[in-house]
């Protein structure tokens, strides 16, 4: 996710009002808002558009029956978490 957020940040300064020490300069003095320079709005607006649709792949080992033994879940927790869980550790 840090990737992703540095990627976005130096993306959106190329498109941002920033002030003179390089920040961007809130909307409506709101704090965590920015805004586009004049002129550029439509291109952010595709450029936006196209990295929300990227994907990201987190390379992980799933978590072990061991792993979450501690961990007091629900049937519907479990199922949840399946994406996440190597289940061949379940199959005993």
């Amino acid at each position: 996710m840090q990737v992703a957020q540095k990627t976005f940040i130096e993306t959106l300064k190329s498109y941002a009002k920033l002030d003179n020490k390089g920040n961007f300069v809130p909307k409506d003095d709101k704090p965590g808002t920015y805004m586009i320079q004049d002129g550029k709005e439509k291109e952010w607006e595709e450029t936006f558009k196209k990295f929300a649709k990227t994907e990201a792949c987190l390379n992980r080992k799933k978590l072990s029956a061991e792993e979450l033994a501690g961990f007091d879940l629900s049937a519907a927790d479990m199922d949840s978490l399946k994406g996440v869980i190597d289940i061949e550790d379940f199959k005993e």
